[in-house]
């Protein structure tokens, strides 16, 4: 079936999915490994101090980036985005929004028909970029 088809609704051609950086899980990867390497040193070497402590709760945090940074994404599907994050889903249909827009410092942002600001989860992409791509889904109808 062609693209141009009759049966072809959603015809947005750019990207639909949006994950966090890769550099960004990379560096969490790594400071985490890091943190369970140090945290498992310490405990061999001198057994519970407050250094150990102090490693083996940063190795917790790091774990729970880990699990956020490739648990969470950004959805375009055909009548809906969806955002994932890491302790909650987000879906807001299409028809329900009214613009989109991004400003330094604030990220990307979805204006609803109700009035309502709606920020999209920050996974370190271009503000601008992602805004865009946003707005290419909105116009497709």
């Amino acid at each position: 079936m062609s693209a141009t088809g009759p049966q072809q609704k959603f015809m947005y051609g750019g990207r639909t999915n949006f994950r966090m950086v890769l550099w960004i899980r990379i560096m969490i990867t790594v400071i985490a490994s890091g943190s369970i390497a140090a945290a498992a040193y310490y405990y061999h070497q001198e057994g519970l101090t407050w250094i150990f402590a102090f490693f083996a709760g940063f190795s917790i945090l790091g774990v729970a980036g880990i699990v956020e940074s490739f648990s969470c994404y950004i959805r375009l599907e055909d009548t809906e985005i969806v955002f994932r994050e890491t302790f909650g889903r987000t879906a807001i249909p299409k028809n329900d929004i009214m613009k989109v827009t991004w400003e330094a410092g604030c990220g990307v942002s979805l204006l609803l028909r109700g009035g309502t600001w709606v920020k999209v989860p920050d996974l370190g992409h271009n503000s601008q970029g992602l805004t865009n791509s946003i707005r290419s889904w909105l116009k497709d109808v």
